[in-house]
């Protein structure tokens, strides 16, 4: 992310992982995310995409129900390590859910992100796609959005 030119945000307390992110580059905020105020001051209302990546998964599931509330079309992207926890992350409001053992491509990632969004949210769905497709010209974001359009008109009755 941060060598496509996009802002990161991590939220840590760990002095190992401080100095790995301070060394990346990454904007920094020390504290537990499953702290409401660290979280309150991480700005949620304005972030694009969440990753939770905290391995206990109660406070992984405060951070997601909390991130939920201060911005519902927000894409979170949950990290668990049973599917207990997958259905707990899910349930307190995680987009996607993958468990942390297994390898997954960016892209698919991308690709589950979009499909839960098109559900949740129909234009957070088209922001997200503005950015995640790359799209080269207005032509080919205009002609993205009108196969949408035409896929949510043949999905509702007249």
């Amino acid at each position: 992310m941060l060598s496509s030119g996009e802002k990161l945000l991590v939220i840590e307390e760990q002095d190992d992982v401080v100095a790995t992110v301070r060394r990346d580059g990454a904007e920094l905020l020390r504290g537990n995310a499953a702290d409401q105020a660290v979280l309150a001051a991480a700005g949620l209302a304005r972030a694009n995409r969440l990753f939770v990546a905290i391995p206990q998964s109660f406070e992984a599931g405060q951070v997601c129900e909390q991130a939920r509330r201060d911005n519902p079309a927000l894409p979170i992207v949950a990290r668990a390590h049973s599917d207990a926890e997958v259905t707990h992350l899910t349930r307190c409001g995680a987009t996607l859910t993958i468990m942390g053992e297994a390898e997954i491509k960016t892209s698919d990632i991308g690709e589950m992100l979009m499909e839960s969004l098109g559900d949740l949210d129909p234009v957070a769905f088209v922001r997200y796609a503005s950015v995640y497709k790359d799209f080269k010209t207005p032509a080919d974001f205009a002609a993205f959005v009108a196969a949408q359009m035409a896929k949510d008109a043949e999905g509702k009755p007249e």
